[in-house]
């Protein structure tokens, strides 16, 4: 099984190496993107890593954590035993 959003990343490395020319892979998880700043030439590294949360905005601007709503990944069995290790862990992040 391939990590969490490994396609996705793919593909956003891929649109970055067309938008910025030059830009390279120096491995299989960091991007270089040369720029020249004040006639100095730098390089950016670029590192993607898939949130294991979805972050979202509201119709009101709000940015709020959406997991709780949008994970199709967990069966409502899974919710509550995670919310039940959760409680028994005293652990905020639990849905």
């Amino acid at each position: 099984m391939a990590a969490r959003g490994n396609e996705s990343k793919i593909k956003i490395y891929e649109l970055l190496k067309n938008t910025f020319p030059g830009s390279f892979m120096v491995d299989t998880k960091v991007m270089r993107v040369p720029f020249v700043e004040d006639g100095v030439p730098v390089e950016i590294k670029v590192s993607l890593t898939a949130a294991k949360d979805i972050m979202g905005q509201t119709e009101g601007g709000e940015v709020k954590n959406l997991s709780k709503e949008i994970n199709p990944h967990l069966t409502e069995q899974e919710k509550k035993n995670v919310e039940k290790l959760a409680a028994a862990l005293d652990a905020p992040w639990a849905f």
